[in-house]
C-alpha cells in the first residue's frame, strides 16, 4: 500500500479545522422579537414549541397558492396577552426580508367564533415548509402569520407577512414613518386609503413615507395614475401585474376578487387619483 504523504496529512488536517468555520450552521435557535412599550421579548423557536397551547392547524396561506399546510401555530391573542395591547394600537409585523404590516390590534387579538384568528405559526426542525416561489429566497419560516377563517373578517392577503423577525406594537403611529390619512371628508377618497393600507402599503410608500421600501413610491415623482392614463389598465396591473407589465424579480403576485373586491380596488384608484394631486 502506498503511504500517504505527510504534506498532504498536514493539508487535510488544516482542510478539517478550516471548513468547519465557513459551513453553514444547522443548529441555530431562530428567534422572534416581540416590542410593546418596555416589554422586549426574545423567543426562541423551542421556546414556542414547548408551550401548552401550540395547536396544529391545517389552512391554505397566500404563501402557497393552491395547497394546504399543517402549521404549528399558537393564538396570537394568547401569545400576546401578557403584554396589555389596547384595541386601538397598531400591530406591526416585520419580516427578515424587509416586508412589514400594519394591522389593527383590534382583528388581530379577537378571539370571538365569529371572526377570524389570529395565529404565529412555527416551522417545525425536521420538517420544512415548501420553498417560495414568488421571487423569495426559502421558505416562509421560520415564523409566519397565519389566519383560521379569513374571510370572516375580510383579512387582506398582505395580512399574512413571512419570515418574520419583530412583532412590534404602536399605540400610535409616527408619520414620518407610517402612511397617515388623508385630510378630506370624502368618503370614497377614505375608504379607498383604507384599502390601500391594507393592501399596498406593506410594500410602497406615498410621498416618500412608509415603512418598507419594497415596491416604489406611488405618488413621488410621479403618481401611477400620470404613467397608467387608463384607469382599466391600473386595475388590471393590480389584479395581475404580469399580464401588463414584465419585470424581473417582480414579486407582486396580485390580488383577485376574493382578496379586493371590485369596490375596494375602485376606491384605491380614487384614492390614488386623489394623491396625485396632493404631493409633498
Amino acid at each position: 500500500m502506498k503511504r500517504i504523504q505527510p504534506i498532504f496529512c498536514i493539508t487535510m488536517l488544516t482542510l478539517f479545522f478550516i471548513c468547519p468555520l465557513h459551513a453553514k450552521n444547522t443548529n441555530t435557535d431562530p428567534t422572534i422579537q416581540i416590542h410593546a412599550g418596555s416589554l422586549n421579548t426574545v423567543v426562541t423557536r423551542s421556546q414556542l414549541l414547548q408551550r401548552k397551547d401550540m395547536i396544529t392547524i391545517t389552512l391554505a396561506n397566500p404563501a402557497y397558492k393552491g395547497i394546504t399546510i399543517p402549521y404549528n401555530a399558537i393564538k396570537l391573542c394568547d401569545l400576546l396577552n401578557p403584554y396589555k395591547i389596547n384595541p386601538t394600537d397598531t400591530i406591526e409585523f416585520k419580516g427578515s426580508d424587509g416586508f412589514a404590516s400594519l394591522i389593527p390590534a383590534k382583528i388581530v387579538l379577537n378571539c370571538s367564533v365569529n371572526a377570524s384568528a389570529a395565529y404565529l405559526a412555527i416551522e417545525p426542525v425536521d420538517h420544512l415548509w415548501p420553498l417560495l416561489h414568488n421571487g423569495s429566497v426559502g421558505t416562509a419560516g421560520p415564523f409566519a402569520l397565519v389566519w383560521s377563517a379569513p374571510e370572516k373578517s375580510h383579512i387582506s392577503n398582505e395580512y399574512w407577512p413571512w419570515k418574520l423577525a419583530q412583532i412590534i406594537v404602536h399605540n400610535k403611529l409616527s408619520s414620518n414613518l407610517f402612511i397617515s390619512a388623508p385630510n378630506t371628508k370624502d368618503k370614497q377618497v377614505q375608504a379607498g386609503f383604507n384599502a390601500f393600507r391594507a393592501n399596498c402599503a406593506e410594500c410602497h410608500s406615498m410621498n416618500g413615507v412608509g415603512v418598507t421600501e419594497i415596491g416604489p413610491d406611488l405618488n413621488a415623482p410621479y403618481n401611477v395614475v400620470e404613467y397608467y392614463k387608463n384607469d382599466a389598465f391600473i386595475k388590471q396591473f393590480i389584479r395581475n401585474p404580469r399580464s401588463v407589465r414584465l419585470m424581473k424579480n417582480d414579486k407582486m403576485s396580485g390580488f383577485d376578487k376574493h382578496a379586493l373586491s371590485d369596490q375596494e380596488l375602485d376606491t384605491i384608484v380614487i384614492y390614488l387619483h386623489y394623491m396625485a394631486d396632493h404631493k409633498k
